[in-house]
């Protein structure tokens, strides 16, 4: 596992920039990636003393973190505190991501001018979140726009701009914390199994009527409390099953393209080829020839 270097940058589309000069001391990165095209995934890598908080804009990626996988979808928050290495598989064309990196004060400092008391709670909240991904709040995509916005356009060595900076700043971590807590019930057992048993059998057909009559749910309640437990409607959790397992048959090369549709269950090789780039960003063609792994 390699150590992820801050490499300061300011270029459209890929900017990694400091906001510890303009009063936010905690905030060594605000960082933004757009890509036009696909590009490989990132390496297993941590960021020591720092806790990375990530939104995602636009583009569906997945998220590998200690031997587990995330569905990482538009409208979502990822976080990764400093001893939970991650990476991306693919960063898919289109891609808009926005993140800063949290640092971790020493035991006993003030963080943006909060009480030694306040500044605790700030951090452990921030290191023990119920949840890696969420749901972003329409509050957590405005403070992250805010802080472009007083970096780009607030006037320098003033203390209006250092005054906006820390204020968004609290404003946003303190919302990444309220976005993680809320809604903490989770759905029934029979829902997790059945979550289970789709990501361990993408092949099989599933029916809503008939998954919900085994957890004795309305088919409309069923749809929301598996939407609420998974992030994704059932069909979509189950494309983004057979697409998983459609990457890994092609990284194996056993199979043909037309084998694996078919294995699938999709309709031809030309809706499996649709689907397959719509979410991975390229077709299957292209990343069995890339290698991705």
């Amino acid at each position: 596992m390699r150590i992820d270097p801050i490499v300061y940058r300011d270029k459209p589309g890929d900017r990694l920039i400091d906001l510890r000069p303009d009063g936010a001391e905690c905030i060594p990165a605000l960082g933004m990636s757009s890509y036009l095209n696909v590009r490989e995934g990132t390496e297993e890598h941590c960021h020591p003393g720092c806790i990375e908080i990530v939104l995602n804009l636009r583009g569906r990626l997945m998220f590998e973190s200690l031997g587990k996988e995330y569905p990482f979808m538009p409208g979502s928050v990822f976080v990764s505190t400093p001893v939970q290495p991650h990476r991306m598989r693919l960063n898919p064309k289109g891609l808009f991501l926005q993140r800063i990196l949290f640092e971790i004060p020493k035991k006993g400092r003030r963080i943006l001018g909060f009480s030694p008391r306040e500044s605790e709670w700030l951090v452990r909240s921030l290191l023990h979140l119920p949840k890696r991904v969420f749901a972003a709040t329409e509050k957590i995509k405005a403070d992250f726009a805010a802080l472009f916005e007083i970096h780009d356009k607030s006037p320098r060595n003033g203390y209006a701009r250092r005054l906006k900076m820390k204020t968004t700043t609290a404003d946003l971590l303190v919302s990444v914390i309220e976005a993680a807590r809320k809604d903490p019930t989770r759905a029934p057992s029979a829902i997790a199994d059945i979550a289970r048993r789709i990501a361990e059998h993408p092949e099989l057909s599933c029916h809503i009527g008939e998954l919900a009559g085994e957890t004795g749910l309305a088919p409309a309640k069923f749809f929301e409390v598996f939407k609420r437990e998974t992030g994704l409607p059932p069909h979509s959790f189950l494309l983004n099953c057979r697409i998983r397992r459609a990457q890994a048959l092609l990284e194996e090369r056993k199979s043909s393209i037309d084998a694996i549709a078919d294995m699938l269950r999709f309709s031809s090789r030309q809706h499996f080829s649709t689907v397959f780039k719509r979410t991975v960003g390229v077709s299957p063609a292209q990343y069995r020839r890339l290698r991705i792994v």
